[in-house]
């Protein structure tokens, strides 16, 4: 064993040994050590015996008793391992550091000539085998530096076994091969190893062919070749050490595949005939296979131990097999054999596409994909399409072989399929959706007859003019609602105008009906003029008029039929507009054909159908078309069998309680846009609303994006003037209708005989508290009538605008005189559990309640008696002021609206006077425009009626 002694040179031939060194006395020595020789020291310091009896002895033993009853074996197998570990490290230190080493056996000095030389270069060990006619003879010798050194009668033995250091002539070898010394140690003292004649082929195929591979050889009487090999890459699709698919590189030399990874580089090929054997031999072509693996790896392989493969996941085959189908091309040019070792059906893994072509047709488009697997098989898509939809990744070829389908058309071909029709091969796709399955596809669709590539929402819309004879002038914006609606009308396409409340949702489409009336008329052939019958009532002039037999259809809630008849005689007079509504309007059915447009609510839709689902009509327009939200509702059935050129809905509100509402009023203006309602519930509305689906929301957008229109205030305020003030005409309800007509036969008979008696300037008090109950009545028959349940005509147009605007997020002020018809809407808005503020003449805490609705989000609504809210109001944060009820003084009015149009005021307002219809409401508001000076003739102390005659409280009261 290795031992540390500190020598000197006498100058004579030889050393005298000073101490031998141990770690006891590295301090002692401290001055004469380096880091390297106390590194030794504490090496050789674990093998000495008192540390090897403590280290293999499970018993407090000493060293000699240790040394006296450990077995030979286990000395052999545990205690010598573990010293020559320690030995080969002393050996490269002493190697590293010129650090002598001497070779003694039992001498007091060191000699020169005991000097052991460790060589720099390693050895290797040659395999001899001489084949001779009845036997094989085997031994090893040493090769260094280009000698061979046979190793029989040499002066030598291992040193160590692992790693191997051969002693042999005062010289120390190590080896660049994993060699074991025990065996090498045998050719000490013998000249060979004798095989007999029945071992030798067992012999030569398994030991001979190992060394041929692992270590230098020479041989005699064996014939050798050394032929060039065939190569072949080759992928094999197989289980990995997980039992996942993988898929495996492997390269095949002369039909012998090798491992990326083995260590040999040599291929060996053993034929034995008749008792003689002999040897092809080739090396592995490194620079080839590197050149394959440099390929793979760039493309996904990955190194594991001896291996280089594409693993699989949870998917497993699928993805690998995608892979070989997606890099087929370029693995055909690189020669790769693909071989299936799994026990499952064979797949097809040539190259796979898919090519698409398109056709235009009228309004689709014909869609031909086909998906072709290598050269063999041209399937059409439309045969994929339970497949694709499904989920379904194995599809199986004519010839048996399964197609892995690429994952990337299940999502790029899934709008094609799911919003595409079966045409014989080829898919047929509505315009609409074209621009959706651009998008998926990630291509434009090659479209023969269509110059403009653009997605259709997108598309520049043409500069239509102003149509001549409409009495306005259109706002900018306005002018591009215009021409966005007749964009669509000249595409046969429906759209819904969205803007915001107030932005002149009627006027824009007024304008397009005028357009599209004027066009009609041009293209009418001329009529052969009628007498007239001397008659001027306006059915009279419709039905002899010269109509171009299309009118146009507009429904409504019954609250906006007269509205609507006002926006009409004020923007478009010479429109002849039927009102189709009441007890009596089946006599004027005939006379539909004869009108330019017809007005009519969605109840009369729901109970005539039969009878106006005969008629074919220029433009059917929803006004507030959210009533048609139920798509099972008797009024939306009813308004889907309606017969239509042209479809248009208005509404600030198209979606209220969930996206069932969209389908429905997309349904009316482009059936088949979001597909049936059952596949829309499935594809758009589950996923969107129970799981958040972006995907679907994004697709759901760019579906109804052409053809829905939506302008906010803020996006057009500077086309806006400060104040919009407008005024919204209310239908009573039959009930309210009845209570209020025999009320004001009451009034009228008690005003008249009170005047008659006791004169104007006595009759003040008497008379306005009659007509205050009149105009009580005309906003809510409950604010006179306890328990009244028949509704109000006012308060459901009120609520109905609220809620759009609330659902806009606006702020509102709601004036009235009376506190308690506030009260009424308080009360709904507790029942529906929606925030609000309301300052009367009884609030306290005046200024926290103008706070909280200045500040809290939620609270879209203030509701304010006009005698609070006149003066001393700042709410700068409410852009629409509401006037429930018309006041004697309109300055009043003014001074509430006031409240929102005021300095500190950034956004635009808009003021609402809302007027029932045949009430003492209307003939307050001609007092007001006709008599400047009767501004506060009711509120006057000193005789208010003095200035007022007879004929103006007639009026009033008529």
């Amino acid at each position: 064993m290795l031992q540390p002694f500190l020598i000197e040179n006498d100058g004579k031939d030889h050393f005298s040994i000073i101490d031998r060194l141990a770690k006891e006395k590295i301090a002692y020595y401290g001055d004469r050590l380096n880091e390297r020789h106390i590194e030794l020291i504490e090496i050789i310091h674990t093998y000495g015996e008192k540390n090897l009896a403590r280290r293999f002895s499970s018993k407090r033993l000493t060293a000699r008793d240790f040394a006296n009853k450990v077995e030979p074996d286990y000395v052999e197998k545990f205690i010598r391992p573990f010293i020559e570990k320690k030995m080969a490290r002393c050996i490269a230190i002493a190697r590293d550091e010129n650090i002598p080493i001497y070779y003694r056996e039992t001498k007091n000095v060191v000699y020169e000539s005991d000097y052991v030389q460790i060589e720099e270069t390693p050895a290797e060990i040659v395999f001899n085998f001489h084949k001779l006619p009845e036997e094989t003879r085997y031994f090893q010798t040493i090769s260094h530096n280009g000698q061979t050194i046979n190793l029989k009668d040499r002066e030598g033995f291992i040193l160590t076994n692992e790693p191997c250091w051969l002693m042999l002539d005062q010289k120390l070898y190590h080896f660049n091969q994993d060699v074991d010394g025990k065996k090498l140690k045998m050719f000490f003292d013998r000249d060979f190893i004798l095989v007999p004649a029945k071992h030798e082929k067992k012999y030569y195929s398994t030991f001979v062919k190992k060394c041929l591979r692992d270590f230098p050889v020479k041989t005699e009487g064996i014939p050798m070749s050394y032929p060039v090999p065939e190569k072949t890459p080759l992928l094999s699709l197989d289980v990995d050490f997980q039992g996942l698919p993988g898929l495996f590189l492997w390269f095949d030399y002369s039909g012998k595949p090798i491992r990326p990874d083995e260590k040999s580089r040599k291929i060996i090929n053993l034929h034995f005939e008749a008792g003689s054997p002999s040897f092809d031999l080739f090396n592995r072509d490194s620079a080839w296979e590197k050149q394959l693996m440099d390929f793979l790896e760039s493309n996904g392989f990955k190194r594991s131990g001896e291996h280089m493969y594409l693993a699989g996941d949870k998917r497993g085959k699928y993805n690998l097999v995608y892979w070989l189908n997606k890099h087929s091309k370029a693995l055909h040019d690189k020669g790769f054999r693909i071989d299936q070792a799994l026990t499952e059906a064979k797949y097809f893994t040539g190259h796979v596409e898919m090519t698409v072509k398109t056709e235009e047709k009228n309004d689709w488009f014909d869609v031909y994909a086909v998906a072709k697997f290598g050269d063999d098989y041209e399937i059409p898509i439309i045969q994929l399409r339970k497949y694709l939809l499904n989920g379904i990744r194995e599809f199986k070829l004519p010839d048996g072989r399964i197609a892995i389908l690429p994952e990337e058309w299940f999502s790029k071909y899934a709008d094609l399929l799911t919003f595409g029709q079966k045409a014989k091969e080829k898919v047929r796709v509505k315009t609409w959706h074209k621009d959706l399955v651009n998008q998926s596809m990630q291509q434009t669709l090659s479209i023969t007859r269509t110059a403009d590539e653009r997605p259709l929402a997108e598309k520049k819309h043409p500069e239509a003019a102003q149509p001549e004879n409409l009495h306005a002038t259109l706002r900018s914006y306005q002018m591009d609602g215009y021409r966005w609606l007749d964009f669509l009308r000249s595409h046969q396409l429906g759209g819904c105008l969205a803007d915001d409340m107030g932005l002149g949702k009627t006027l824009q489409t007024l304008a397009v009906l005028v357009n599209h009336i004027n066009i009609k008329k041009a293209e009418a052939p001329a009529a052969p003029k009628k007498q007239s019958s001397g008659q001027t009532d306006l059915f009279s002039e419709i039905e002899n008029a010269e109509g171009h037999g299309t009118p146009s259809l507009v429904v409504m809630p019954a609250s906006l039929i007269h509205n609507w008849q006002h926006e009409i005689r004020k923007f478009a007079p010479h429109i002849r507009h039927l009102n189709y509504t009441g007890a009596t309007r089946f006599d004027l059915l005939r006379k539909i054909p004869q009108a330019d447009l017809v007005l009519t609510t969605y109840g009369t839709i729901r109970n005539d159908y039969t009878e106006l689902e005969k008629i074919k009509f220029g433009y059917i327009i929803l006004d507030e078309s959210q009533v048609i939200k139920n798509p099972t509702s008797k009024a939306a059935k009813a308004i889907y069998k309606l017969n239509a050129d042209h479809r248009l809905t208005l509404s600030g509100t198209p979606i209220e309680n969930s996206l069932t509402d969209l389908w429905s009023q997309m349904h009316f203006l482009n059936p088949g846009l979001l597909g049936d309602l059952r596949f829309f519930k499935r594809y758009f509305a589950t996923p969107i609303e129970k799981n958040n689906n972006e995907e679907r929301q994004q697709k759901l957008h760019l579906l109804i994006k052409p053809f829905m229109l939506r302008r906010t205030k803020i996006e057009v305020a500077r086309e806006l003037p400060e104040l919009n003030q407008e005024y919204i005409y209310c239908d009573m309800p039959a009930e309210q209708h009845k209570l209020y007509n025999d009320e004001k036969i009451r009034v009228r008979n008690f005003i008249l005989d009170n005047f008659e008696k006791q004169g104007a300037a006595n009759s003040a008090i008497v008379m306005l508290q009659a007509l205050t109950k009149l105009r009580q009545l005309a906003n809510h028959p409950a604010l006179t009538e306890n328990g009244w349940a028949d509704g109000s005509g006012k308060f459901d147009e009120v609520i109905r605008n609220l809620e759009t605007l609330i659902s806009e997020g606006h702020k509102v002020l709601v004036f009235s005189s009376f506190v308690k018809h506030l009260e009424i809407f308080t009360s709904y808005f507790d029942e529906k559990k929606m925030k609000y503020s309301l300052l009367t003449g009884q609030s306290r805490r005046r200024e926290k309640i103008i706070k909280e609705f200045q500040t809290d989000p939620e609270r879209n609504v203030f509701f304010i008696s006009l005698k609070a809210g006149g003066v001393g109001l700042n709410l700068t944060e409410a852009e629409y002021v509401f006037i429930l009820d018309p006041w004697w003084n309109p300055q009043v009015e003014n001074q509430a609206i006031n409240r929102a149009h005021r300095i500190g005021q950034t956004r635009h307002v808009f003021a609402y006077r809302f007027i029932t219809l045949n009430t003492i409401e209307e003939k307050i508001l001609k007092l007001q425009r006709r008599k400047a000076d009767l501004a506060d003739l009711f509120i006057r102390s000193d005789n208010p009626l003095k200035d007022m005659n007879l004929e103006d409280i007639k009026d009033l009261i008529a």
